[in-house]
């Protein structure tokens, strides 16, 4: 098992994983924002927890880190979507849209 780390730089790839890799995304915003998950493939892809790792900063332009983790549970290509916004604001009103594709693929591990 791996662990697969997706960054924002990962926006709109195809990122392959194996069977019961660990996968993470890791993406910061500040702190009147929110990243939320909107969709996943559920039949490939496991979603297992959100970290949101205290901040240092309180200031205006501070950020936090938003950690979702997944695992790759079964053969396929499924996509992770996760949505940008304030915390007062519904879904429709976001400011940024993340989608990645996972590939999965057999392990290789016996």
């Amino acid at each position: 098992m791996s662990k697969i780390v997706i960054t924002p730089f990962d926006q709109g790839k195809t990122v392959e994983s194996k069977v019961g890799d660990l996968i993470l995304i890791s993406l910061e915003a500040e702190l009147s924002y929110i990243w939320e998950l909107v969709a996943v493939d559920l039949k490939i892809i496991e979603f297992l927890d959100l970290e949101q790792p205290k901040t240092d900063g309180t200031g205006i332009g501070a950020e936090k880190k938003h950690n979702f983790f997944f695992k790759a549970k079964s053969l396929g290509t499924g996509s992770i979507q996760l949505k940008l916004r304030r915390h007062w604001e519904s879904l429709d009103q976001s400011l940024e849209c993340f989608e990645v594709n996972i590939q999965v693929s057999e392990s290789t591990e016996a």
